[in-house]
């Protein structure tokens, strides 16, 4: 049974065409800004609430939580099974194909749950706590939630409302942020980590199947499907990969050193998981749809990858400053004394940070190419290569995996580039090109935050950290703009980026 089954999406109806842009560098600031302000808008949120419930919870609870989160990572890539990335990368889009999709979708969503729920008793087992048994029922409600609205969310892509999804995205993270909280005051100890996760998904699925609705009909295997199913299968192979190299951390850590290693290890990657999880759904989010849309077009597909990239480093480089000289101030700030342990993680971390942009930017590369095959490769390379850094570094503890994951995304970045930007126009010396005077610059405000501490060691963290960080982010920017090339990148940012952010799509 075949008919039109979506609605407008509130004056955007969903189309098989769009409109290139003309003039898509300054877009990618543009298209990126409503999705960079709630990723920075979540990923402040869930520092605040951290640092209460840091105060709350003790490392074991939160090691205990993280175990099975990592798992729950794995699992969620399969509901999706790649067929997001491919509604949004195809030219011509049916609606019987969307319907169909959603069916699948909803049907492995509700299949990891009971599996999950089901596997419950093995897990415990495996790593030595009892507690995780209703932990694992509880927590596998979130694939059912989040498998209902994989569609919804490509459908919001696809047509490039990026401010509607940041919308949903910002305030069903206010909700679960508030309810864990709530939970945690009342004494329930690790359920607040539980309830945030299944108080945001159900309020993303909520706001999604308003935003984006649409007529479901009987599914039908037709050979759209076929072809979106093959494209998806590639990038299922590779979330897989990416998904297992970054939850091994935790799940080996807990089996070996315990839910207080697990705890500290995954408090001190979620701060360095701030500026990554911004570049994710900046890269992934915004500049793959418009890859796509402009990828036969050598000069705009380079000229919004280099500005992409530019950005990204813009943003990204403060932060790995910020961890590399005042670990212990935003340790003790952020945590409190009781997690100590994540001030030497954090210096590490900076290192793997500082590289991390040029990573990123890759794969939307490829996937707008249609070369979901070659991600998968790529993805059993540079997986296998962090897997490698996280067993090898697992006999020094924490902090060996920390050097680990770090050591193993530097050395990554250039075969990443060279086999990224194979087949385009783009170039590992045009994006050093475009990047070297922010990393420049970085390295001079870093030194200057750096002797910035040292003037004043013994005074107080809570004035220490916003005294010489500020001076050495004001040099940053200064430097970027006066002494380093970067005049038009950040004029973009000021005159067009910020307060185009805030407008509301109609």
């Amino acid at each position: 049974m075949h008919h039109p089954c979506l609605r407008a999406l509130k004056g955007h109806v969903l189309s098989d065409e769009y409109p290139e842009a003309a003039h898509p560098a300054s877009e990618a600031v543009r298209g990126g800004a409503a999705v960079a302000m709630s990723g920075i808008g979540r990923k402040v949120l869930s520092l605040l609430v951290a640092v209460l419930l840091a105060r709350l919870l003790t490392p074991a609870e939160f090691g205990a939580f993280a175990i099975i989160s990592a798992l729950v990572a794995l699992g969620q890539v399969l509901h999706d099974g790649g067929l997001s990335s491919a509604a949004v990368q195809r030219e011509h889009l049916s609606t019987q194909a969307i319907s169909t999709m959603f069916w699948i979708n909803s049907a492995v969503g509700l299949t990891l749950t009971v599996l999950f729920a089901g596997a419950a008793q093995p897990i415990a087992s495996f790593f030595r706590h009892p507690e995780l048994v209703p932990l694992c029922q509880v927590t596998s409600l979130s694939f059912v939630l989040n498998g209902l609205v994989v569609q919804h969310r490509a459908l919001l892509q696809r047509t490039m409302r990026f401010a509607t999804t940041a919308r949903i995205d910002l305030s069903s993270a206010v909700v679960g942020g508030v309810s864990a909280i709530v939970i945690a005051v009342a004494g329930y100890g690790y359920w607040a980590l539980v309830g945030q996760l299944l108080v945001t998904d159900a309020m993303a699925l909520l706001m999604l199947l308003r935003a984006a609705p649409f007529r479901v009909t009987r599914p039908a295997l037709t050979g759209e499907v076929r072809q979106m199913m093959a494209f998806g299968g590639s990038m299922l192979g590779f979330n897989l990969l990416v998904n297992a190299a970054n939850s091994l951390p935790a799940v080996a850590l807990g089996r070996r050193s315990g839910t207080t290693a697990a705890g500290i290890y995954t408090r001190a990657f979620a701060l360095a998981s701030i500026p990554h999880g911004i570049l994710q759904g900046a890269a992934g989010f915004v500049a793959f749809p418009k890859l796509s849309r402009v990828r036969h077009d050598d000069f705009h597909f380079a000229a919004f990858h280099y500005r992409s990239v530019q950005l990204l480093t813009l943003v990204t480089l403060p932060i790995a400053i910020s961890f590399a000289v005042f670990p212990d101030q935003i340790a003790l700030v952020v945590y409190g004394s009781r997690w100590g342990d994540v001030s030497s993680l954090l210096r590490i971390f900076s290192i793997g940070l500082a590289a991390i942009p040029l990573l990123h930017t890759t794969g939307p590369v490829m996937l707008a190419r249609g070369e979901a095959h070659r991600l998968f490769r790529w993805g059993m390379f540079g997986a296998g290569g962090t897997m490698v850094g996280t067993l090898v570094g697992m006999r020094w503890g924490t902090t060996g995996v920390a050097w680990g994951w770090s050591a193993t995304i530097v050395l990554l970045v250039l075969p990443c580039l060279i086999y990224g930007y194979r087949g385009t126009s783009l170039t590992p010396a045009g994006v050093a090109r475009a990047v070297a005077g922010i990393y420049a610059a970085a390295a001079c405000a870093g030194l200057l935050a750096w002797t910035a501490r040292q003037v004043m060691v013994g005074l107080p963290p809570l004035l220490q950290l916003p005294v010489a960080l500020g001076f050495g982010l004001s040099a940053y920017f200064a430097l970027c703009y006066f002494a380093f090339g970067q005049q038009a990148l950040i004029k973009t940012v000021i005159d067009r980026l910020l307060p185009r952010s805030f407008q509301a799509v109609p």
